[in-house]
């Protein structure tokens, strides 16, 4: 079986937002990052059942140990190319996922990576497909 190769990962936008909290009505900052990675398998035609993570290229670094009352989330869809196509290949995200992960660096910070679950078949390796992304990251907002 194949593993799945990030080609490049291009964001978009940064979007930033103080708002209310509906429950506690305490403020809090709603942060979305979204883009499009590109991924392809690293053998022609072989199954790919397996994770690829890749860390936001436009995050902010985080303090390590400020990170309470932190909620992350994070969707991702096929972009620009239909799950299957004429020739049989197809690609499915399983899951996406977000984590403030430690700097694999060893810096004293913490960054926004994005984990995506993915199931893929008949991809070419010289073919990279899109996948569009977004992470929403709302914290507990402490103005300056």
């Amino acid at each position: 079986m194949s593993q799945l190769v990030v080609h490049q990962i291009v964001p978009t936008d940064v979007i930033d937002v103080v708002a209310t909290h509906p429950e506690t009505g305490r403020p809090v900052r709603r942060t979305t990052w979204s883009g499009m990675v590109a991924v392809a398998p690293d053998v022609d035609g072989e199954a790919v059942d397996g994770a690829v993570s890749v860390f936001l290229p436009d995050s902010r670094p985080f303090p390590k140990l400020a990170m309470t009352g932190v909620r992350v989330a994070a969707r991702a869809a096929l972009a620009g190319v239909p799950p299957t196509v004429a020739d049989g290949a197809r690609l499915e995200v399983e899951r996406a996922s977000a984590t403030i992960s430690p700097d694999p660096r060893g810096d004293d910070h913490a960054w926004i990576e994005l984990h995506l679950q993915v199931r893929a078949a008949g991809l070419r390796a010289d073919a990279p497909w899109r996948l569009a992304y977004q992470v929403d990251l709302v914290v507990p907002h402490r103005p300056a």
